[in-house]
């Protein structure tokens, strides 16, 4: 059985992916992200950088000429220091309830960020919400009903995000 072994944020991975390649606008810092999408001005992120995937959507409709689609807010790179993924990020900072998450919605988000982020480097087949901490239990619950238990969709706060991926940043 292959060891598995944890992954951690990488910069390199994030801005050398293809997409912030092309739309190099896109790459922002990750407590700016945060702020926008409703988070504390003090969060417990620095330098960290990530693909605003809702900027590359905006910047990809204008040039086709067609309606925007749905996207995850962001994705970032991972490595166990050999293997290279992209994970993708939505935050739900502004949520007063959590009986408005909805699965086709997140599916929705999920499927266009993917079209966008392509293949290479792999993308994770785990997709991550974050929540305000006073919420994160009730929508754990919800997506889990949601998902039938299955491990597509993990909910987080900020500091879980921070402490499950950002150790070595």
């Amino acid at each position: 059985m292959e060891q598995q072994h944890k992954l951690f944020y990488c910069l390199s991975t994030t801005i050398e992916h293809p997409v912030a390649k092309k739309h190099p606008k896109s790459v922002e810092l990750f407590k700016d992200v945060i702020i926008r999408e409703g988070g504390s001005k003090k969060n417990v992120f620095a330098n960290e950088k990530c693909i605003n995937l809702d900027s590359v959507e905006t910047a990809m409709s204008q040039a086709d000429k067609r309606s925007e689609n749905s996207t995850m807010d962001c994705a970032f790179g991972l490595t166990d220091g050999k293997k290279k993924q992209i994970i993708m990020c939505e935050f739900r900072l502004n949520y007063k309830s959590v009986s408005n998450i909805s699965k086709s919605e997140i599916d929705s988000k999920i499927k266009h960020s993917k079209l966008i982020l392509g293949q290479e480097p792999s993308l994770l087949n785990q997709h991550l919400l974050i929540f305000k901490s006073e919420l994160k239990n009730q929508a754990f619950s919800r997506i889990r009903r949601l998902y039938s238990n299955k491990n597509i969709v993990s909910v987080l706060d900020i500091s879980e995000l921070k402490n499950q991926y950002f150790q070595n940043s």
